[in-house]
């Protein structure tokens, strides 16, 4: 059994904080052609969000990228929703394998259950963030539409097609 204690997280060591930071940093790179660091290149694969698309086309297309602050939330609830998922699976797994009394079992059983439906609640309303970054996603898949036919235009603009004579 584990007292109840309280736990002081400082603003700058929050979750949310450090993925600003992180969200910070690698769009600065992207602006200047650095390198990412290891940190960087291991938060852009620990998250099933895009984060290098949602960085980079902002800045390809020109427009603000406010949606870095969009992101911080739902990478935030992504990563936490996998963490707890992850460590809901390991209970299960140890439960398996071990050998418990029934009423034990069940116990836990119903616990994990519980904690599988309150997940469920949570990813719905995670999925209203979800669908403003879909939103999000279309208007820069719109822009990047857009931005193709004006290069076309201006391409085709610069030559003259006219017959030749050979």
């Amino acid at each position: 059994m584990v007292a109840d204690a309280n736990v002081t997280i400082a603003r700058d060591k929050a979750l949310k904080s450090q993925i600003t930071k992180l969200l910070t940093s690698i769009q600065n790179k992207a602006v200047s052609d650095t390198p990412l660091d290891d940190r960087e290149k291991g938060f852009i694969s620990s998250t099933t969000v895009p984060v290098f698309k949602y960085l980079i086309d902002p800045q390809m297309l020109g427009v603000s990228s406010s949606v870095v602050y969009q992101l911080t939330d739902y990478i935030g609830y992504d990563i936490m929703l996998q963490y707890i998922q992850e460590l809901l699976q390991q209970a299960r797994a140890m439960i398996a394998t071990g050998n418990y009394p029934q009423t034990v079992l069940d116990s836990v059983l119903e616990n994990l259950n519980q904690a599988q439906q309150q997940i469920a609640v949570f990813q719905g309303q995670v999925k209203v963030q979800q669908d403003a970054l879909l939103v999000v996603d279309r208007q820069m898949s719109y822009m990047r539409q857009q931005l193709s036919a004006r290069m076309l235009s201006r391409y085709q603009n610069n030559y003259h097609f006219g017959g030749s004579t050979l």
